[in-house]
């Protein structure tokens, strides 16, 4: 598999809406019921009373709920400086390898090969100019927290910490890199269930030493958390996930 290479499941796979002229949204319809246009406006939860929260620390993401579940709509916006400079506008280079089209695509062959990740919905493009906007839609546990979030109130059950492990490693066996993998992107409901969330910006990638570099990067971020609240890492629960990552 060459370096960077994106996911190769086939978009058409999906039911399109809009003309890919000025945009597109593709949706799964196996998960996204009696899916409308309109999901993706945040003012149309609003209106409708379907607005949950708009999760702290998340900015363009709302948390809304559509029946008897629970979405998380994410509108793509950039960070730091190029968030001042550019916003939410992204470079076109082409529908497969718009992120949000990458993500619903990426997060449709993890879950088909039973990695623990949220349930991929629909995703939507539109084109501005030489560049675009993008959202998405993935299912998100009523109930769920950050293991960020469980890290700030207590201890986290060793057998969360294994199934993290495995579900890292199943990741990384399909050759899937989470760039910037940290404790707010796993989700975990309860003492018996994790799942992994915010895929943007993943590639798939050969064999290498960036899967160590994922370690690293979640084990600072657990750290940064231990430190905040004056304890030191459990070391236990540590080499629990690296005992199932293996």
């Amino acid at each position: 598999m060459a370096e960077g290479k994106q996911s190769n499941t086939d978009i058409r796979r999906f039911v399109t809406r809009e003309a890919a002229q000025t945009g597109a949204i593709y949706y799964r319809p196996d998960a996204a019921g009696e899916f409308a246009a309109q999901w993706f406006d945040p003012r149309y939860w609003r209106q409708s009373g379907g607005l949950v929260s708009e999760p702290a620390g998340q900015p363009g993401c709302y948390l809304v709920r559509e029946g008897r579940r629970h979405l998380l709509l994410r509108h793509y916006e950039r960070t730091g400086l190029l968030n001042h400079l550019l916003g939410d506008w992204l470079l076109w280079r082409g529908e497969g390898a718009a992120l949000p089209i990458r993500e619903l695509v990426l997060l449709t062959q993890l879950h088909a090969a039973g990695v623990p990740v949220v349930v991929p919905v629909a995703a939507r493009y539109q084109r501005y100019g030489g560049g675009y906007r993008g959202d998405l839609l993935v299912e998100y546990p009523p109930d769920a927290q950050t293991l960020a979030q469980a890290l700030q109130t207590g201890a986290v059950p060793l057998t969360l910490w294994t199934q993290l492990g495995r579900g890292l490693r199943r990741c990384h066996d399909l050759g899937v890199w989470q760039p910037r993998l940290n404790a707010g992107k796993v989700l975990l409901r309860g003492d018996d269930q994790l799942l992994l969330i915010d895929f943007r910006g993943a590639l798939q990638r050969r064999d290498g030493l960036w899967k160590d570099a994922v370690l690293a990067a979640l084990r600072r971020s657990i750290e940064s958390h231990a430190d905040a609240r004056g304890q030191p890492v459990d070391e236990v629960a540590w080499d629990c996930l690296l005992a199932a990552y293996g």
